[in-house]
């Protein structure tokens, strides 16, 4: 209905707005009366006078709107098609500022906007931004929004700094520190000071945004700021991670506290850069409890490879969490590289049924071509403890020529859920071809319990020419079995390839019964 405003007749909108009313849905009824108000509807906007003056705070705020936008409607167009006078657009404003003294989150919002275009009252910038901030943090996203846009706007870093204040106390507020950056970088002194200020109580995004800032140091007035701290700091002597630098160590900081920000700069700066600096602060951060730092260490570990730092990789996987796939990935690497360390940890965990260690082992046994069963069965006891890439990997060598990963998959699917079946028989199939006796028993068993997509499949791997099982008698037995099960494959099969026996082995069955005559098929 609301999609549908603009072709609705004035006084559907008022019926529709009483209906939703009786319906104890007010809300929603007075949006429909506010509708057919801005339309010229008198009997809505009495009804919605009637009910402000009574104090209702949806009445005060819908009525308000629709002065304000009568008002702006007449004032566009020049014309008064629409009753109204400018005491009615000034009684607008008065019953959103009475909706918005109860803390109508709407109302404040819509005031403010007001405000904000000079809207019947003069331009108010200030209080603009202050009514969006109350509405802002009841939740109101619009009032958020209005309050990005306006910061990305205005070329005023004082009005820019008051927004990002209020932002702090919003879920954006971690956007609002990035804000705080650009206009200490623009020379506000007071949004540097604030950024200072959050930083010292240890919030992350501050320590990493602050670091950023001191990381201009050609701009005038953050290379004063820095010295400055910087001569502070080694008069102190607080420095408790980083003795070479305060700056650095507030990205240390930063890191320690799982700033994703923080450990991915550190991250790209020693891989991509080698930079000892970043790698030894995601090992202390990685010391002081940061997780992120720790996978970030074994992401590093894995893209440098690195022999020489095998036995460092090893002190912090083997302090980790057994439950962490980078760990183990990087294990599975380590093994590939010879490192007798890495693999005796992949075969002790894989007995201790972890599943990453289970799925890793798998691959590095599956990649020397050895023990092929004892690398599917590791997959499948992963896969069954819910491991996704595990499932995937041998989905991917299923599709290979690999007899074992047929079977394992097909096998797998079967246990997963019987809506895979049908995808499941066709593994087995390709692999009951080859020769594999478990496959073709698995197919056997469900063909005797008289099911049709096995009874196909099972028929197909004796018919197969190049079959190691080929046998054109269990052929045609079993895809009529399927085919007396209306499976439309099987019946497709016999037509195209087994004809003459189909019609002579059906034929001798219904003269058996007595009813071949009246059989118009055969």
């Amino acid at each position: 209905l609301e999609d549908a405003t603009f072709d609705i007749n004035i006084e559907q909108k008022y019926k529709i707005g009483i209906f939703f009313r009786d319906q104890g849905q007010e809300n929603l009824g007075l949006f429909w009366l506010k509708e057919a108000t801005i339309c010229g509807h008198q009997e809505s906007k009495n009804l919605l006078e009637e009910l402000a003056k009574n104090d209702n705070i949806e009445a005060q705020y819908n009525l308000g709107v629709a002065k304000i936008l009568i008002f702006q409607i007449n004032k566009f167009y020049k014309s008064c098609f629409i009753a109204c006078c400018s005491q009615d657009s000034k009684n607008g404003i008065e019953l959103l500022q009475q909706a918005s003294n109860r803390n109508h989150s709407k109302a404040e919002f819509q005031l403010g906007l007001c405000y904000l275009n000079a809207i019947i009252v003069k331009q108010n910038t200030i209080k603009a931004i202050n009514l969006f901030k109350k509405s802002a943090e009841q939740g109101n996203r619009e009032a958020k929004d209005y309050l990005h846009l306006m910061i990305k706007t205005t070329d005023n870093t004082d009005i820019k700094h008051e927004i990002a204040y209020i932002l702090l106390n919003t879920e954006d507020r971690k956007k609002a520190f990035e804000y705080l950056k650009n206009i200490a970088l623009s020379g506000n002194k007071k949004s540097l000071g604030l950024l200072k200020k959050e930083a010292s109580s240890c919030d992350s995004d501050a320590q990493y945004n602050l670091y950023l800032i001191y990381l201009n140091t050609n701009i005038a007035a953050i290379k004063q700021d820095y010295l400055q701290e910087k001569e502070y700091y080694s008069t102190q002597n607080c420095l408790k991670y980083y003795k070479r630098d305060f700056a650095f160590e507030l990205l240390i900081k930063s890191a320690i506290q799982d700033n994703t920000n923080a450990v991915t700069l550190l991250f790209k700066e020693a891989l991509q850069n080698n930079s000892i600096d970043s790698f030894n602060a995601l090992k202390i951060a990685t010391e002081n409890g940061s997780k992120k730092s720790r996978d970030a260490l074994f992401e590093y570990f894995f893209y440098k490879n690195d022999k020489n730092m095998y036995s460092q990789a090893m002190h912090y996987i083997k302090n980790s969490t057994k439950e962490n796939p980078l760990a183990f990935s990087l294990l599975l690497k380590m093994a590939k590289n010879s490192n007798e360390a890495a693999l005796n940890m992949l075969k002790e965990e894989s007995k201790n049924n972890n599943k990453y260690a289970q799925y890793n082992y798998g691959l590095y046994l599956i990649y020397l071509n050895q023990n092929n069963e004892l690398a599917f069965n590791l997959l499948e006891a992963a896969i069954k403890k819910g491991h996704q890439p595990a499932l995937e990997m041998l989905k991917k060598l299923a599709n290979t020529e690999n007899i074992t990963a047929k079977y394992t998959y097909g096998n797998i699917l079967l246990t997963l859920n019987e809506k895979y079946k049908d995808l499941a028989y066709g593994f087995l199939r390709d692999a009951a071809i080859k020769g594999h006796e478990k496959s073709l028993k698995i197919l056997q068993s469900r063909a005797n319990d008289e099911d049709a997509s096995a009874q196909y499949e099972l028929g197909i791997s004796y018919a197969y020419q190049d079959s190691l099982i080929q046998n054109n008698n269990e052929a045609i037995k079993w895809l009529i079995k399927a085919g007396e099960k209306n499976h439309a494959q099987a019946k497709d099969f016999l037509e195209k390839n087994y004809l003459f026996q189909y019609i002579l082995i059906t034929s001798r069955e219904n003269i058996k019964k007595d009813s071949f005559k009246e059989n118009t098929n055969y």
